[in-house]
């Protein structure tokens, strides 16, 4: 997974952009990231400090901004599920052992016109959503838990890692999946027509 950042310079200053979770870091942390974007400008790209990523990856970031993120992406915290439950799922899936178990891991639901097609998964957050549409009886329940699963996947990838080995790992592990394909074709047959975007 990889930590989105931007920055410009010129010959006299470099001003660069982090995101707002990062408003209540603490000092030593912001610095440490100052530090590598500077390098990265001038050196190329070197790892994230030890320090930050153990931070990053770790409690303290998750509790200062998780509730800001679950509320960006407009979940429902009260919603009855009518035909799939993503606990369930989630279950099914450690019960087969096709994904070890995840601590602090939070599965939600949204109806938010701009939800992301099949769901949203954050590695950092340490959280699927869940787009309503698809607690429909039309997705059977394999392909239901066949969705969770993908996004499971980026739930698990590794801060700091190549982000193309990373995608290479989930794509690997998509098809190794069982009926893979059968299932990702039943989602996509499955959801309104006006949501777009593949595996």
């Amino acid at each position: 997974m990889r930590l989105k950042l931007r920055w410009r310079r010129s010959d006299s200053f470099i001003d660069f952009a982090i995101s707002d979770y990062f408003a209540e870091a603490p000092e030593e942390i912001v610095n440490m990231l100052a530090e590598t974007i500077f390098t990265r400008i001038y050196d190329g790209n070197i790892d994230y400090p030890e320090g930050f990523c153990d931070w990053l990856t770790g409690p303290e970031f998750i509790a200062l901004n998780r509730d800001r993120f679950l509320g960006r992406c407009k979940v429902l915290p009260a919603y009855r599920e009518k035909h799939h439950s993503l606990q369930r799922a989630y279950e099914d899936l450690l019960d087969k052992r096709l994904i070890d178990e995840i601590p602090g891991l939070v599965l939600r639901w949204t109806d938010a016109e701009d939800a992301q097609p099949k769901g949203r998964s954050s590695a950092l957050m340490r959280a699927v959503v869940m787009p309503t549409y698809m607690d429909t009886d039309t997705i059977s329940d394999e392909a239901f838990e066949f969705n969770l699963f993908r996004l499971l996947l980026t739930v698990v990838s590794r801060f700091g890692e190549d982000p193309m080995i990373n995608k290479m790992e989930i794509d690997r592990r998509i098809s190794e999946y069982p009926e893979s394909g059968r299932l990702a074709f039943e989602i996509e047959n499955n959801i309104p027509v006006n949501v777009c975007g593949g595996f």
